[in-house]
């Protein structure tokens, strides 16, 4: 019973995580924000029936519940608890009473009150308008997640912080190739590996049924969320899982030397134009080849995403496979593709997408790679977004 009680509350913390980074990236009135902030809610609900009130702990890196570690702690203490602890909360406590709105409005108050990066840890304050909800330090005086410590996280990235570093990413689709953009890269990275690891299936819903324009910086997230959370569920190590992410974010740099008005063009391409398109992995590796820490991996994935597993694709070279990770990257950009509205097209249902792609198994794509992206990254987001 304790056991069931742990991965109820462990299944509402990381519903609450996944509305905060959808919030901030996103936007606050995406339908999946609110799908989130309902299933965080109904966890608790349930729990404080059984319970008057539900408290837990942050640390730097695990949270704790009913002196349980908690099965999402790694994710959840550099996720969720970073942004706490850096409004300097340590301990959060739900009372009975609580309800789905005043889950929103805490929400919206740790965005609100978000400190600038490097500010010390602010004194907790009562949230307002959310009387079930109560803030505060541990009482001790000293500690590892004292106001004073937040230093601790100094090159993490919380939260609040993502939607910041999205617009680093739309700056590399301008002129310049300095350090500033690479640093805005590596902190977009970060905050998504450390999300998605452990909490995929909360946060992956975030991504589907867009308006917006497929070359946006969203679009660049959800390339990356999804090739992050295919290469940890193809059982890459970190450091790999890593540099492809750095990869996705950056694969499509090259399409900054393509018209915008070829890129969304809503009527088939000419032959020239086309040209344009086919240029862009030669032009966005050769980017990367000119920028100072750089993976190699990136320059590798931003070259080959567009080559088939038969030889196929663009640019020409001679036959052989492409790498892994320009696969995984390839997977989650075509299928991100086929599920973004597009100038000439609306956007596809999972069902479609997945016909789409498994049509090219073996072909275009490694069949055993396919079946992992739908079985353990699309397919499980489908179902929480439909829920």
């Amino acid at each position: 019973r304790r056991s069931r009680v742990i991965e109820a509350f462990d299944r509402a913390l990381v519903a609450l995580q996944a509305a905060l980074f959808g919030r901030e990236v996103y936007g606050p009135d995406h339908p999946q924000v609110a799908t989130q902030i309902a299933a965080a809610s109904a966890a608790l609900s349930g729990l404080l029936r059984q319970r008057a009130e539900l408290s837990f702990v942050v640390f730097s890196d695990r949270v704790v519940f009913d002196r349980a570690r908690l099965p999402s702690g790694d994710s959840l203490a550099t996720g969720l608890g970073a942004r706490l602890r850096r409004a300097g909360i340590e301990s959060v406590t739900f009372t009975a009473g609580l309800t789905e709105p005043e889950l929103g409005r805490w929400l919206d108050t740790l965005h609100r009150d978000a400190p600038p990066a490097g500010a010390p840890a602010p004194a907790p304050a009562p949230p307002a308008g959310c009387p079930h909800v109560r803030t505060g330090h541990l009482d001790r005086k000293t500690g590892p997640n004292r106001a004073g410590a937040v230093g601790g996280d100094r090159g993490k990235v919380p939260l609040h912080d993502a939607a910041a570093a999205a617009g680093r990413i739309e700056a590399l689709w301008g002129e310049t190739t300095d350090d500033t953009d690479l640093r805005g890269v590596s902190e977009l990275v970060d905050d998504i590996s450390r999300s998605v690891r452990g909490a995929a299936d909360a946060l992956l819903p975030l991504m589907t049924l867009k308006e917006h324009d497929e070359y946006t910086s969203v679009h660049t997230i959800n390339v990356a969320m999804m090739a992050t959370a295919l290469a940890q569920h193809v059982g890459l190590r970190a450091d790999l899982v890593h540099e492809i992410a750095v990869g996705a974010v950056l694969h499509d740099l090259g399409k900054r030397e393509v018209p915008p008005a070829v890129l969304n063009k809503p009527d088939r391409l000419s032959e020239a134009e086309f040209a344009l398109i086919k240029h862009h992995p030669a032009a966005g590796a050769r980017s990367l080849l000119e920028m100072r820490d750089v993976p190699e991996i990136a320059v590798i994935i931003a070259y080959e995403h567009h080559r088939t597993l038969d030889g196929g694709g663009y640019p020409s070279r001679p036959a052989g496979r492409p790498h892994l990770a320009s696969q995984i990257v390839q997977v989650a950009d075509v299928y991100d593709a086929l599920r973004t509205h597009r100038p000439y097209r609306a956007a596809m249902p999972l069902s479609a997408a997945r016909e789409i792609l498994e049509a090219d198994a073996g072909v275009r794509y490694d069949a055993a790679l396919l079946e992992v992206f739908f079985t353990a990254v699309a397919a499980p987001a489908e179902r929480r977004r439909a829920a």
